[in-house]
């Protein structure tokens, strides 16, 4: 009984940050558009179409092949003291990432990009889709990229990690199905913003994603 109730309260929390992030983001004035999708940008904010396809085909695939996808976006900070120009680290975060998801039998697609501007260090986002059928909450997984990340960087992560708003769950027996991935592609279109990419070492990419699909 208890694992109902704490499972309905994470499906509910869930639903409202939806239409509260909604409301908010809407207000400000974006109006273009990528592969029939409103994305965060306009005639003064532009993203890179590179980026937006890889998020597109990530969402489209995965939702066209799972009934339930869990939507978690999450960022990684370097910590003050340190300095780093390339993204060895994140490549290797990535690489354990992926394996602890694996072996737990999380079938998963990500995006990340590379952040840079007026900052000493970079900073990263990244888009994980999880089978939702088989995790409801990003609790245990996001305590396992804050040890990682952390391990990394030799400290324990905290505050290194952080969530610019809570996972979300896309199901296909939803009533509003299509306008939930709708508004995340457009929550997920912040990663491919252009103001805060292009000052990458030489041979440092600024974004990677999954090669291989899960549902190929």
């Amino acid at each position: 009984m208890v694992i109902i109730v704490v499972y309905c309260n994470v499906v509910r929390h869930i639903r409202i940050t939806l239409i509260l992030n909604k409301e908010i983001t809407m207000n400000t004035q974006y109006t273009s558009y990528h592969r029939g999708y409103k994305i965060m940008a306009n005639e003064d904010l532009h993203c890179i179409n590179e980026i937006m396809d890889a998020i597109v085909d990530s969402i489209e695939g995965y939702t066209s092949s799972y009934s339930r996808t869990f939507v978690v976006n999450f960022g990684l900070n370097y910590p003050q003291a340190t300095h780093s120009e390339g993204n060895k680290p994140m490549q290797m975060f990535m690489d354990r990432f992926k394996k602890y998801l694996t072996v737990r039998g999380l079938r998963h697609v990500y995006v990340w990009v590379r952040e840079q501007k007026s900052s000493d260090n970079p900073h990263y986002h990244c888009l994980l889709l999880l089978d939702g059928r088989k995790i409801q909450n990003s609790f245990g997984i996001m305590e396992e990229a804050k040890r990682l990340w952390g391990a990394i960087n030799d400290c324990d992560g905290a505050g290194l990690v952080h969530y610019p708003h809570a996972p979300a769950m896309l199901r296909t027996d939803s009533q509003a199905y299509t306008e939930e991935i709708e508004m995340c592609v457009f929550h997920t279109s912040y990663l491919a913003k252009k103001n805060t990419k292009g000052s990458a070492p030489c041979r440092q990419r600024e974004y990677g994603y999954s090669r291989k699909k899960p549902w190929e």
